[in-house]
């Protein structure tokens, strides 16, 4: 019975050390994103809206997996603990001690998953407030183009002009209205679209 007792509770020190070691790569992971998302807020126009929702899912999942990890962890010792508790009921005092130290473990641990919850809500916060900064430019942008150039408004979206030696974004730059609807509905060369990552 006491070796039962010991090697569960050192398995519950060794777990406990592997949730402290993750807690600390996930912080120093979103320290990380912190820092790459003040170096996007100077190139907020070039920005993709797709990438930020990939990169937002990418990390709730990442925390999510982990909680959940850790969720199954505890449960399990749960388990043996309520196992050993009915197996030691005629034990000696020093196994109710021992009993007392897992428990002392678990609630640790419960302590952890629950601060791994709060940093996983606030990045999500994060990136939502991100995701919001990000739609308002572009709709912003696209709405100050379409008042400059009355014309792109019959093209999907904008690029370069046909004229190579022409620095206007603007597919029908040259030419009357005419005849720069036609050039910028037929013959504009839409610009890629520039990765955040």
């Amino acid at each position: 019975m006491k070796r039962a007792l010991e090697a569960a509770r050192s398995e519950c020190e060794s777990q406990q050390r592997k949730t402290k070691s993750v807690l600390q790569q996930q912080r120093q992971q979103q320290e990380q994103h912190q820092a790459q998302l003040m170096s996007l807020k100077s190139e907020r126009e070039s920005s993709n809206q797709a990438s930020i929702e990939e990169m937002r899912r990418h990390y709730e999942s990442q925390l999510a997996d982990q909680a959940a990890e850790r969720d199954r962890e505890v449960s399990s010792m749960k388990m043996r603990i309520e196992s050993f508790q009915q197996q030691s009921q005629s034990s000696s005092q020093g196994s109710d001690q021992r009993l007392a130290e897992l428990q002392r473990t678990i609630s640790q641990q419960e302590q952890i998953i629950a601060t791994l919850r709060e940093e996983m809500e606030r990045l999500r916060m994060s990136m939502s407030q991100r995701s919001t900064m990000q739609s308002s430019t572009v709709v912003n942008t696209a709405a100050k183009r379409e008042t400059e150039y009355p014309y792109l408004r019959l093209v999907p979206t904008y690029g370069e002009c046909v004229y190579s030696n022409c620095s206007v974004l603007n597919a029908g730059h040259h030419g009357d209205s005419r005849v720069a609807s036609e050039k910028a509905t037929k013959t504009v060369r839409f610009a890629e679209s520039e990765r955040i990552f």
